[in-house]
């Protein structure tokens, strides 16, 4: 959400994701697409108006309904929800519809608390991960196979208590373009950020070596940067730069393909 839907930078963006998403065609259906650009909308405005300062009001909610609704249309999504309400609609429809339990969600929830903590000395990882369950609706937690009610209330606004704090951060991490390759300037996470000697050698990087975790500059920390053109799962790394670029300026063109994501 950095930069706007129609800049450069988001047209390679949201070119890279649909040549991606082109690859699981009839693996992907339309519930399927909706309901993931539905939670870009509602999800951070519940986190928001739980453990922010204030809830978001109805223009920035409104606001933020437009910014997807734009970028669902470059994805091919036909008909996109347009408003807020819209967007509350069709998420609380599928959910009523679709949402199960089933045994694959809790690998993925796993998998991404996993994530969540590589960042997060071992020892400290058991105590965190009763925590990062605890931010979890009941309606979420239950079709995950996971019971927050142990962790809550204690643990749930000692995880939020900087929440506002770390919002501002990421908002101000601006990606940083340079010879071609795109660098995070925000620390907080390790990959795609520039090494420097402060960062490589200054106190964070020593206390993040004596616990164990990842540093800038790692290998495997790509401190090379990346091309937005060849992002993706390992699989696509490196594929398809030459027809992510016509994609690109066919958006800038405004020349969209037929939707991809259709009934």
């Amino acid at each position: 959400m950095y930069y706007p839907p129609a800049s450069p930078e988001a047209n390679l963006s949201i070119a890279r994701v649909n040549w991606i998403h082109e690859h699981y065609k009839g693996k992907i259906d339309r519930d399927g697409m909706l309901y993931t650009l539905t939670v870009f909308v509602t999800e951070p405005a519940k986190y928001i108006a739980a453990y922010d300062w204030r809830p978001r009001t109805d223009l920035e909610n409104e606001a933020a309904a437009r910014f997807w609704h734009k970028i669902a249309l470059k994805m091919g999504i036909a008909d996109p929800p347009r408003s807020n309400a819209d967007f509350c609609r069709v998420n609380a429809d599928i959910e009523e519809r679709r949402l199960r339990y089933d045994p694959k969600n809790r690998e993925v929830a796993e998998a991404g608390m996993d994530l969540f903590l590589s960042r997060v000395p071992a020892p400290l990882r058991p105590l965190l991960r009763p925590a990062l369950v605890a931010v979890l609706d009941d309606k979420l937690a239950a079709i995950m196979g996971l019971d927050p009610a142990a962790a809550r209330p204690r643990s749930r606004r000692a995880l939020t208590a900087g929440a506002p704090r770390v919002g501002r951060a990421a908002y101000d991490a601006a990606a940083q373009t340079r010879g071609g390759r795109a660098f995070r300037t925000d620390t907080t996470v390790v990959t795609y950020v520039r090494p420097t000697l402060w960062r490589r050698w200054g106190p964070a990087a020593w206390f993040a070596w004596l616990a164990g975790v990842s540093v800038v500059g790692d290998k495997g920390a790509y401190p090379e940067g990346c091309d937005v053109s060849e992002l993706g799962p390992l699989y696509f790394v490196g594929k398809g730069k030459e027809d992510v670029a016509q994609r690109a300026r066919e958006l800038v063109d405004g020349n969209l393909r037929p939707p991809v994501w259709v009934d």
